[in-house]
């Protein structure tokens, strides 16, 4: 079996470890590796050489982290404690030699991979786009286990410590290196294994003496501490709204260890991950990491062979203000992005909405004066159609057959355009795949490919490209009529509204689903379209003799034509709350079951993942599918008989759900 380390001591007793995992693309700690790990140690300890580096062999990754697929396999607390320990002693042995030991981070650095680094004696890290270190634990509903909580706060002070844990956000290197999470930077166009030998032998020279952050001392006052301890907890409560555990566990851990020996809150740090670990919102969490993946590789798969990078002029046809979150990513990417639209009202509002965001982007010092002023020269507004013979990428909005066809006929005979509405859009236009992007959604992370039946890969490989580029993972669906994404949508709106008809006000509809998780409520959401062009949207859908897509599309056309307002309580009590989830929930799942049941889904897989993804479900709880795993098939069948008796056949269980039921089946067994 092929090691994953190579150590060499060259000629002046310097060790050099080199982590390079056998056949995977980036290095993870698993059972095996940490087993090679102890003994290289026992090698270590024998040889005893002047100092240690420790450096990657893979290509812009230095340690991604633990490997999540073990996470899975944990569901008692004696596991979740073991695993903890497991890594917290390996590092514990490594943070005790008697020599120096330095990390020297070039590319990503996550997760067990900072722990390690942490429990060395120095960080060293290249001045490179791809060097960003960070603990995500938290997102994945569990905390740093392997020592992250102990030795961060000791280098960086509480403050920056518990912004980069609670947060589970990575920072660059110039980041870190200004919070003293790391010693040096290195210039990563010159050999880095150099430059980190020439600081190895000055270690050697000054022994403890190179210079490191001394902690601030305002944070060894009592109420100092408290306060900032009590601040870091009002900011996770008001992001979280409690729905994550993790992040509040940690900084009780934090609290708690504080100026405790290391050996002691190690072990309080390992008892906490393992109370973590197992925990539903975990497990729901690590299986969407999981997932992401798994989708990733797939669309890599289809990449294969075709050259990254290719695309550089993307042309938006017809798009309304909320694609203009979208122009700065592109932006950022080092694309340009030209936005044609014959209605000059419609393209100055695109403009101004773009313009909001660059400005909001600009005061937060998310981008510099300098950026700011290349990502203007970058886009360009057009209401002539002629540009887009130079398009790389083309997006249209809705079009008429004849302006469609005029459209074909202009772009480079390489150029498949691409509609991003996709009701709008039948077989018969000819195109490679559709896309949903849900630009109206907070964040969204996923997107949905809606494939045209025997179409070639080669037509919408730039379209997959692009979407890894701006960190959107692709969902690959052939409802080409009008998409999951989309009829899981108008499933939700137009519940909404039909409730808005009977009894509720919008923001107690609104309120009830975001207490329970939702990004934000179906209202915000449709209204974040634009009633307009959510009316001209909806107008375009043919049911294709799908009565629950008819009668969704109706009551959704019926609320956004009401003037009217609805008076009353705006927060919706604890019973009413209940009863608008339940309504939402019950249909969703049911509709979701139909998909698969008619092969309009392929996996269950598919319809979470742009659930959560696309449409803010809320990550906790897994997806819509897997909330029903967790009510219980039977449960879910028999509430759905209830509404069914009272507010029609849309409740109707769906064929696929009594099967399971009386085949005792789950979405995710």
């Amino acid at each position: 079996m092929q090691s994953a380390f190579q150590l060499h001591i060259d000629d002046q007793n310097i060790a050099l470890l080199y982590f390079d995992l056998p056949d995977e693309k980036v290095n993870l700690f698993n059972e095996r590796v940490f087993d090679e790990l102890d003994e290289i140690l026992d090698r270590l300890e024998k040889a005893q050489p002047a100092a240690l580096l420790i450096l990657s062999k893979k290509e812009g990754i230095y340690i991604a982290g633990a490997d999540v697929n073990a996470f899975q396999k944990i569901d008692t607390l004696e596991m979740g404690w073991q695993a903890a320990r497991r890594g917290q002693l390996v590092f514990h042995r490594l943070s005790k030699l008697p020599f120096a030991t330095i990390a020297v981070i070039h590319g990503a650095c996550m997760g067990g991979g900072t722990e390690m680094s942490l429990a060395c004696d120095y960080r060293l890290a290249t001045d490179h786009p791809k060097t960003r270190i960070g603990l995500p634990e938290v997102r994945l509903g569990i905390l740093p286990g392997w020592g992250g909580t102990q030795r961060l706060p000791a280098v960086t002070g509480l403050s920056a410590a518990l912004s980069v844990i609670l947060t589970g956000k990575a920072v660059s290197a110039k980041k870190a290196r200004a919070i003293g999470l790391v010693e040096r930077l290195l210039d990563p166009h010159k050999a880095v294994e150099e430059q980190a030998l020439s600081f190895a032998r000055e270690a050697i020279q000054k022994g403890s003496k190179i210079k490191k952050r001394k902690i601030f001392r305002v944070e060894r006052i009592g109420f100092i501490r408290r306060l900032i301890f009590s601040q870091a907890r009002k900011r996770v409560l008001k992001q979280t709204h409690g729905f994550y555990p993790a992040p509040l566990k940690a900084i009780e851990v934090i609290e708690k260890t504080w100026n405790m020996p290391i050996e002691q809150g190690l072990e309080v740090e390992a008892r906490a991950l393992a109370e973590l670990i197992i925990t539903p919102q975990s497990k729901n969490l690590v299986r969407l990491f999981i997932w992401s993946e798994e989708l990733k590789k797939e669309a890599r798969n289809m990449l294969s062979g075709y050259q990254s990078g290719q695309t550089q002029r993307i042309f938006f046809f017809n798009v309304d203000s909320t694609f203009s979150a979208l122009f700065p990513v592109l932006l950022r990417k080092g694309m340009k992005v030209a936005v044609i639209d014959f209605d000059k009202e419609r393209l100055s509002a695109v403009r101004q909405s773009f313009l909001r965001q660059l400005k909001r982007q600009r005061q937060k010092k998310k981008i510099t004066a300098v950026e700011f002023d290349r990502l203007l020269q970058d886009i360009s507004f057009l209401d002539t159609l002629p540009a887009i013979e130079q398009s790389d990428l083309l997006f249209t909005g809705p079009c008429n057959e004849s302006l469609w066809r005029q459209i074909q006929q202009k772009a480079p005979e390489t150029v498949r355009p691409i509609p991003v509405a996709p009701p709008f859009i039948s077989k018969s236009s000819n195109c490679a795949a559709a896309l949903n992007f849900c630009t109206w959604q907070k964040n969204p992370f996923a997107a949905e490919v809606i494939l045209s039946d025997n179409e070639a890969q080669e037509s919408f490989r730039p379209l997959l490209d692009l979407l890894l580029r701006i960190n959107r993972l692709p969902v690959m669906t052939r409802d080409y009529s009008i998409g999951l994404a989309t009829r899981l949508f108008l499933t939700l709106v137009g519940e909404a509204a039909r409730m808005f008809n009977e009894e509720y006000a919008e923001k107690q509809i609104d309120e009830a689903l975001t207490r329970f998780g939702w990004t934000q409520g179906p209202f915000e959401m449709a209204r974040k379209m634009g009633l307009k062009n959510l009316r001209l949207w909806l107008q375009q859908v043919d049911p294709q003799k799908d009565d629950t897509l008819r009668l969704d599309v109706k009551a959704v056309l019926e609320w956004s034509g009401n003037t009217r307002s609805r008076r009353g309580a705006v927060k919706a009590t604890e019973a009413d709350a209940q009863n608008i989830q339940n309504r939402v929930h019950l249909l969703l799942i049911n509709r979701a079951a139909f998909l698969l049941e008619k092969g309009l889904a392929q996996r269950a897989r598919d319809v979470d993942f742009l659930m959560v993804g696309a449409l803010g479900f809320p990550p906790f709880a897994g997806g819509i599918l897997k909330y029903g795993d967790h009510i219980g098939i039977n449960a879910v069948i028999n509430q759905l008989k209830q509404l069914s008796q009272r507010l029609g056949k849309r409740f109707e269980a769906s064929a696929l759900l009594k099967q399971m039921s009386r085949e005792r089946q789950l979405f995710y067994p």
